[in-house]
């Protein structure tokens, strides 16, 4: 078992910024140009097939680099792994290929937010003898976010 550090590392939260930033309001703009293109053009379209999203997360689970995942995805699964395994040694060079494929500081710092609170999460449920749930509650559990998100209204 790997010894694990209580201390945030400073190294591993971006430097730039170091909390997500609130959103300013909406600025109001000129009459909109008629002659640009539409914002979804430049976005690739999504496949409209169906997909089998328990096989698509057992891709994922059982090769990442073979995944149905873009290579955007895979690289921040490969720095989730690290974070997971080796946060103590992680620097800002881990960063470097998130930027490459386009993550910014805050996307970074939601997906080492999301990984730790995962980890206190299960080391809680483990440690306090809370019984685990069944596969069949963690797909009901898995459609439910699916459809509204983990936040609940």
């Amino acid at each position: 078992m790997e010894k694990e550090s209580a201390a945030p590392k400073e190294s591993a939260a971006p430097k730039e910024s170091a909390a997500p930033k609130e959103s300013a309001a909406p600025k109001e703009s000129a009459a909109p140009d008629e002659s640009a293109a539409p914002e979804e053009s430049t976005k690739p379209k999504e496949s409209t097939a169906p997909v089998d999203a328990e096989a698509f997360v057992a891709g994922v689970i059982r090769d990442l680099e073979t995944s149905g995942l873009s290579e955007k995805e895979k690289a921040l699964f490969r720095f989730v792994d690290r974070v997971n395994r080796h946060s103590p040694e992680i620097t800002a060079a881990d960063m470097q290929p998130l930027y490459a494929v386009g993550w910014d500081d805050d996307a970074i710092y939601y997906a080492i937010t999301v990984c730790a609170l995962f980890n206190f999460y299960n080391r809680w449920v483990d440690a306090s003898g809370v019984h685990a749930l069944s596969d069949d509650m963690h797909r009901v559990g898995a459609k439910r976010s699916a459809n509204i998100g983990y936040v609940r209204k």
